[in-house]
């Protein structure tokens, strides 16, 4: 009965990292625009646990109007400093969404492929154990 609890760890591993990889993807395929921005703050709203700091990019659209707008993905600690250029993606739709990819840390980029391998390793150890 045991044996069960590694393969339904390593089905719940791949099933997450196949799920934050699509959803990656897809915010990623709708960012289509590519500018650049200048990093004018960090946010760190107040809550528990290590603080995450999001920080605020102003950009120019397609149509010259300058947008400034809190990424949505926070981190304790970034590459980039207040008052930095950075390259990044909106979506023309929805200015809301960007991407800053080569801000991100390289765990972040990764974490989905880790999970699906690590995921699978456990699921077929899990299932010779179960064959034996």
């Amino acid at each position: 009965m045991l044996y069960y609890v590694p393969a339904v760890i390593g089905i719940f591993l791949i099933g997450f990292g196949v799920y934050h990889g699509y959803a990656l993807q897809a915010f990623i395929r709708r960012c289509t625009v590519r500018t650049e921005g200048v990093v004018e703050a960090f946010v760190c709203p107040p809550q528990k646990g290590r603080p995450l700091y999001f920080p605020v990019i102003s950009y120019r659209d397609r149509d010259g109007k300058v947008q400034r707008k809190q990424y949505r993905w926070g981190d304790s600690q970034w590459h980039i400093q207040v008052g930095d250029i950075v390259s990044l993606q909106y979506n023309p739709q929805n200015y809301d969404e960007f991407y800053l990819y080569a801000e991100q840390a390289t765990w972040r980029q990764y974490a989905n492929a880790f999970c699906i391998i690590l995921g699978g390793i456990i699921f077929i150890s899990a299932y010779y154990r179960l064959a034996m």
